[in-house]
């Protein structure tokens, strides 16, 4: 019986050479893998290689918690079915499709030496894609990636196997005619617009960039108010460190559940912001992270959303690591401005 796992690439400066190696090659690299740090031996050996080529006093739960990220690789065997989101064989870019590929050989490591990374690696067969739009069941898996955001995930969910299974039956009966059917209208669309589109993001982002930090926070605020949320509370910190920019109630107070903790009388969760206004690639983003997991101890519910707003171009490997270890949402310039655009939310882009 086959298993199934998600597993995510790099969609960042990356991409296209770690898709390359997918759609060319057949094979599945994954980050994290510079000289010496293949998973099939130890820790210690894991950890060495990394301090020998990358930060040497990086602390050890972060190294051993991709470890054991990574170490996942190891389990997955010949016949099992991988799925990889944001990527398509036909297009270069990240996209709204996602690939299905069987293993063909279990884990190996050999570094990549274009990018001296990147040496984790499953050797795939069988390999196609298939828009998030395509049918019922091409929907329900890409519902279910919010469910599987480290770069390994083991499936457990039984409706995600069955939907693989039924698109990798109709692949295999007509190919062609799935490859043409994949291009749905929504991704038309999104390819003659996309260009544009990414433009007027990058003027909002470039003009959110520029006004002052409170400003900045007003604008947040503008954001969560419009859509029926209650600021309670800014600018709260704990001289320590540690620091939460904004604070909102949960739920809009228009909404069942906001009425559900009102009339139970129980506390309500809330969202904690730590708003950056940083440019290009940050190099300190791992501080804004590490001010709302200072601020933790303080938060009196334990169900609180915790989110960073950086208005850099992406965030890095160790601010996201830390991110997922503790539950904290990043928000990158491009995808701010995009919800602004979404929310009406106008910038003076002038």
């Amino acid at each position: 019986m086959s298993n199934y796992y998600v597993f995510r690439i790099n969609y960042n400066d990356r991409f296209k050479l770690i898709r390359n190696e997918l759609v060319s090659k057949h094979l599945l690299r994954q980050g994290w893998g510079t000289y010496g740090m293949a998973i099939d031996s130890s820790y210690d050996t894991f950890k060495a290689g990394w301090q020998a080529e990358w930060e040497k006093d990086l602390p050890d739960e972060t190294m051993r918690a991709r470890y054991n990220n990574l170490s996942i690789m190891l389990e997955i065997e010949p016949g099992d079915y991988i799925v990889v989101p944001k990527v398509s064989v036909e297009e270069d870019y990240v996209c709204r499709s996602f690939v299905i590929a069987k293993c063909k050989k279990k884990y190996r490591f050999d570094v990549l030496s274009e990018a001296e990374d990147f040496g984790h690696i499953i050797e795939v067969e069988d390999v196609f894609s298939c828009s998030y739009d395509k049918n019922l069941h091409a929907q329900n898996i890409k519902s279910k990636f919010i469910a599987y955001q480290s770069p390994l995930n083991r499936v457990r969910s039984e409706s995600f196997k069955e939907s693989v299974d039924e698109l990798v039956r109709l692949h295999a009966e007509q190919p062609d005619e799935f490859e043409k059917d994949s291009t749905d209208l929504i991704s038309m669309i999104s390819r003659a617009t996309s260009s544009a589109r990414n433009q007027y993001l990058e003027q909002i982002k470039s003009a959110l960039q520029k006004i002052d930090n409170h400003k900045f926070e007003d604008i947040i605020g503008e954001l969560f108010i419009k859509n029926g949320y209650t600021l309670t509370d800014n600018n709260w910190y704990d001289g320590e460190g540690g620091d939460v920019d904004l604070v909102f109630e949960c739920f809009n107070r228009n909404t069942l559940m906001y009425n559900i903790y009102e009339i139970c009388d129980v506390k309500m969760p809330h969202i904690y912001v730590q708003a950056k206004k940083k440019t290009g690639k940050d190099a300190c983003d791992i501080v804004g992270v590490d001010q709302l997991v200072k601020m933790e101890a303080r938060i009196p519910e334990k169900n609180a959303i915790l989110m960073v707003i950086n208005l850099t171009d992406e965030f890095s490997d160790e601010a996201k690591e830390k991110a997922d270890e503790n539950g904290i949402i990043l928000i990158n310039g491009l995808t701010f401005a995009s919800l602004l655009v979404r929310y009406g939310i106008e910038v003076d882009i002038r």
